[in-house]
């Protein structure tokens, strides 16, 4: 057993992106993002305009970092409802330490992150080391998390402007706005955290035998809880990407659109099973999620009839992975 984990190391350490680029799962959603602007060119002549692409990357923006954060949990086999939730809260955190107690945002970041830390900590600590199933202890602290948004607000909208924030979300750097530049750089820090450290080689190995893991040395209950804790981060990062963007704290922010983060990361190769997947691919994913979103908005589909179209997509991103695993498992 102890073999078989260090071979899944080793192997895992000599994967290269490009190689996951090519791979079945992550090209299917490459072809799927093609297809979809090809589709839409003939549909609506805004499609392919600049404008257009700006809006797509400014909400993708917020979906793909805590995308990224996810596919972290999700290589083990894990799952987070309660993303949105945690970025609804770090927004209004911001809020009220700036508006109420006239903090610099820097300090109200501060503080949205040590409570971003201690939610993922505890979502690690309910999964990893009390066993608990990960959908069920993430719908617990996404209703509890989502609860003290309602009563830090009285379930009210905050509005407030800050000058950091604005930069951030409606500035740009050399023509690129800003919010997506984060969210490239998340990508970019969560990719090199997988392929290239030691704890990213852990975390592989978990997700593919978390015994035999266990047998060579490594600790799934730490790779686990540092898992959700990178999730949380990453979703207190969304929330504030959300918060620049809107200029507001919405406490219902997020609600209903759970799902849309883990069928991106389906989308875009990561196994349910665990242990398969990259960032690469993930991002990919939300993008297919959101040119799908923008594309039924620009075709003047409705919305009940779009919420219909997302469970669709939810459903054939699952179905794509299990037949993903059934082909794995055949080899």
């Amino acid at each position: 057993m102890a073999n078989k984990a260090n071979k899944i190391t080793e192997r895992l350490g000599r994967m290269s992106l490009f190689r996951e680029v090519l791979n079945g799962s992550t090209l299917s959603a490459l072809v799927a993002l093609i297809l979809i602007s090809v589709v839409m060119m003939f549909v609506s002549p805004y499609y392919m305009t600049l404008g257009n692409f700006k809006s797509i990357g400014l909400y993708a923006s917020i979906i793909g970092i805590m995308g990224a954060g996810a596919t972290v949990v999700m290589l083990m086999s894990g799952l987070d409802l309660s993303q949105h939730a945690l970025a609804a809260l770090a927004t209004v955190i911001i809020a009220i330490c700036i508006k109420t107690y006239e903090m610099p945002f820097g300090v109200a970041l501060l503080i949205a992150l040590v409570v971003g830390v201690a939610a993922g900590a505890l979502n690690g600590v309910l999964i990893a080391v009390f066993k608990m199933p990960p959908m069920i202890a993430t719908m617990g602290t996404q209703y509890i998390i989502r609860g003290i948004c309602y009563v830090l607000t009285e379930a009210k909208t905050l509005l407030f402007s800050n000058a950091t924030l604005e930069m951030i979300g409606r500035g740009t750097t050399i023509g690129i706005p800003n919010s997506i530049l984060i969210m490239v750089a998340v990508f970019i820090i969560i990719g090199y955290l997988l392929m290239k450290t030691p704890y990213g080689r852990a975390v592989y190995a978990v997700g593919s035998n978390e015994k035999a893991s266990y047998l060579s040395g490594i600790s799934p209950v730490k790779t686990q809880m540092i898992a959700y804790i990178i999730c949380a981060v990453c979703s207190v990062l969304g929330g504030v990407i959300t918060v620049a963007q809107v200029g507001a704290a919405v406490p219902s922010s997020g609600v209903g659109s759970e799902m849309e983060i883990i069928a991106s990361v389906y989308l875009g190769g990561v196994a349910a099973t665990g242990g398969r997947g990259t960032v690469v691919g993930t991002f990919l994913g939300v993008m297919v999620i959101c040119c799908i979103n923008n594309a039924l908005t620009l075709a003047g589909v409705q919305s009940y009839w779009q919420t219909m179209v997302r469970g669709i997509v939810i459903i054939v991103a699952i179905l794509m992975d299990t037949l993903r695993n059934k082909g794995t498992k055949r080899l």
